[in-house]
């Protein structure tokens, strides 16, 4: 029995893509296989294939372990019993035309040999021949191509695979009962050699073991069959028993039968194929040149039957010259006479050793080199000179080359014209425009602020052989702060700076790079030494420079000793801002409790934040972040029998809309003993809501000074708790 195997196989060995499928070949490579197909082992194909011996027969790679790939959705066979039903049409099998000779029938039941056997008119073989879809067409008898079944495949093939329906046994004798004839003349009746005018018996190429699905045994083997010489053809005829069965009962069961490419891909149907080589556009590498074979000797994608270079590989079939050889195989692509080996440009006429240089640009006559002899060949007067840049021959190439009634190179057209302002005359030695004459002068002491505008110098500078803008002092390169000075050598303005007295200083936001006098610097956007901040910010006189820092900038200072003598005793250098303070996270050694408080605040001060910054004596004052003394606690409220009585009218008491009435100050009943009547000092009484004071008896033992302090504290207690 078959064994059941999710396998894809490539006809041929070349590949086969259908629609759906994607094959690859798997030929048996072991003599000594023991497996089983179809009832039969090694030793049997070997036999009935008429083979020598079993290694002669896999080296043949006619058989194939594996499943003819196909596009059917097999699992709709059960549900659509009518011919060509479901997804049977899918693939372009061959439309059946031949003789009618035998039954029509119905396998099923793809796991048995189960079978109906049906009628056998012209249209139900046409019906039921023509789809890969378990219904089969018969041919009865052993009598040749003269009564077999014939298919038309609708195009050119190279190879044809049979699907033949397996009914009884014997196996695997029964799978391979048929001959296959192939032709490209459907009206042929005999066999021969010449497939124009006769059928031409095939040969068996390739056994697929596992037919065309898995577990199926009904199937049986699919075969492929193929004529000698690459020689292609369109019509197969598929007769019961001939020389090429295996086995011979006087019928067969042929389910469909599919044409293939010299690649193993279905053929194409005319409407896909418009050269008709039964190789669809997509894949044909020749889609408008007949060529069903598809030999590509060069490997470039194009077939030799449309190559303009069969031989050299050239995909983009380049053909300068048109003379319908390719670039890839022309000795001279541009038909100039050079061959390519020797043109330095193969592709373009008219570049070549015989070529006349022009000024253009490129190198015309192959000499490796560029428009040279500046004009000698092609650039004739009044455009005598060959401009390199815009390719072309020109009139002037600087002011030297124009006459002096247009003593102007226009840079843009190099044509010579005459100047019409100061600022088209660029030449140093003629920067003036005459504006009568119309062109470039040299500047003279004459002409008041010739050079005004140069930025060479403002003064003129008589040198042979003729005089031209520059400099003799920095005045004559700008203001004192212009950032310009006279360079001495040259005697042109230069960008610079100095600190010597005479000389031209930076912009006031810019700083010089040197402090030497005798040395000329650079304006830079950063300080570069402590002198540069502390003539522009005193209150931060040094110049912060070093590695990480990019820019310098201006600080309180570099160490301690620059805060010495700062106010408010800041004499630490802290922070990233190098800045002078009191104190900082790791240094409080001068903030102290007994002083403004032992906390250091953010501002580099000592200072308090809570009173535990204070000593016990002092408390923090946070409005001020400074450590006060503590105030004094009033003393409580003295009993009513030293309180004298108060003859001053109370103050009105009554509460104001919506507010809460007074409390009650009616004074509780007088349960103290009678006062003690002993002479003593000077006493205080404080009485009710007023204040009055006794000093009774003429030694009181206290200070008349404490004693006064005493009434003043008690009436300033006793007033604040006043409702």
């Amino acid at each position: 029995m078959k064994r059941s195997r999710s396998l894809t196989t490539l006809a041929l060995g070349l590949g086969i893509a259908l629609t759906g499928a994607t094959a690859t070949a798997i030929p048996l490579t072991d003599p000594e296989d023991p497996r089983m197909w179809q009832g039969s082992g090694v030793e049997r194909f070997r036999n009935l294939l008429g083979y020598m011996t079993r290694a002669e027969l896999i080296a043949a790679r006619i058989l194939d372990d594996g499943v003819f790939p196909t596009c059917i959705d097999r699992r709709g066979f059960r549900r659509f019993p009518d011919p060509c039903g479901g997804g049977t049409r899918c693939l372009n099998t061959g439309t059946y035309i031949g003789a009618i000779e035998g039954a029509t029938g119905y396998s099923y039941d793809p796991t048995s040999y189960a079978y109906i056997a049906l009628g056998g008119s012209l249209a139900e073989y046409a019906a039921r021949g023509e789809c890969l879809d378990m219904w089969w067409v018969q041919d009865t008898g052993d009598n040749g191509v003269s009564s077999g079944n014939i298919w038309d495949l609708g195009g050119v093939a190279n190879q044809a695979a049979v699907f033949p329906i397996v009914d009884h046994g014997p196996l695997p004798e029964e799978v391979l009962e048929y001959s296959v004839y192939l032709s490209n003349n459907r009206s042929a009746t005999a066999a021969g050699m010449d497939g124009r005018t006769h059928w031409v018996l095939a040969r068996l190429d390739r056994v697929y073991l596992e037919g065309w699905h898995e577990g199926w045994i009904a199937d049986g083997f699919t075969t492929v069959w193929r004529l000698p010489d690459r020689q292609v053809f369109r019509y197969v005829n598929v007769v019961s028993g001939g020389p090429a069965a295996e086995h011979r009962d006087g019928d067969d069961e042929i389910d469909a039968v599919l044409g293939l490419t010299f690649r193993g891909d279905p053929i194409c149907r005319m409407a896909l194929d418009r050269d008709g080589d039964g190789v669809c556009d997509v894949r044909d590498n020749c889609p408008n040149t007949v060529n069903p074979i598809q030999d590509d000797s060069d490997s470039d994608g194009v077939g030799d039957g449309c190559d303009n270079c069969p031989m050299a590989p050239n995909a983009t079939q380049t053909d300068t010259d048109m003379d319908g050889r390719g670039d890839a195989c022309d000795p001279d692509d541009d038909d100039d006479g050079t061959p390519d080996d020797m043109d330095c440009d193969p592709r373009d006429r008219t570049r070549h050793r015989m070529a006349m240089e022009r000024c253009n640009g490129v190198d015309d006559n192959c000499n490796d080199m560029v428009d040279e002899g500046d004009g000698v060949l092609d650039c004739r007067m009044p455009t005598p000179f060959c401009d390199r840049t815009l390719r072309r021959c020109a009139q002037c190439r600087t002011d030297a080359d124009c006459p002096a009634d247009a003593a102007l190179c226009d840079v843009a057209t190099r044509s010579c014209r005459p100047c019409r302002v100061d600022a088209e005359c660029t030449d140093p030695a003629r920067p003036i425009c005459d504006a009568e004459a119309r062109r470039c002068v040299p500047c003279t002491r004459l002409m008041a602020g010739a050079c005004g505008t140069s930025p060479d110098g403002r003064a003129c500078i008589l040198e042979s052989p003729a005089a031209r803008c520059g400099c003799n002092v920095d005045a004559n390169c700008g203001a004192r702060d212009s950032g310009r000075v006279c360079d001495p050598m040259a005697r042109r303005c230069v960008d610079g700076c100095s600190v010597a007295p005479e000389r031209n200083r930076c912009r006031e936001e810019l700083y010089c790079t040197s402090n030497d006098p005798e040395r000329v610097g650079m304006c830079a956007v950063a300080c570069q030494f402590d002198m540069d901040c502390r003539a522009r910010m005193p209150l931060r006189p040094v110049c912060l420079r070093g590695v990480g820092l990019e820019l310098g900038n201006c600080a309180e200072c570099r160490a301690d000793t620059d805060c010495a003598g700062r106010p408010e005793d800041r004499a630490l250098c802290v922070g990233a801002g190098n800045t002078c303070a009191q104190c900082s996270e790791m240094n409080r050694t001068r903030c102290s409790p007994t002083g403004v408080g032992s906390a250091c605040l953010a501002v580099g001060l000592c200072g308090c934040v809570t009173d535990a910054d204070c000593s016990n004596d002092r408390q923090c004052d946070t409005t001020r972040s400074r450590c006060e003394p503590r105030r004094p606690v009033a003393p409580p409220d003295a009993g009513p029998e030293d309180v004298p009585v108060d003859t001053t009218p109370p103050p009105d008491t009554t509460p104001p809309p919506d507010t809460e009435p007074p409390p009650d100050t009616t004074p509780p009943p007088d349960t103290t003993p009678p006062p003690d009547t002993t002479p003593r000092g000077p006493t205080l009484s404080l009485s009710g809501d007023g204040c009055a004071c006794d000093l009774r008896g003429k030694s009181s033992g206290l200070p008349s000074g404490v004693a006064f302090g005493l009434l003043v504290a008690g009436l300033a207690g006793r007033r604040r708790r006043r409702p």
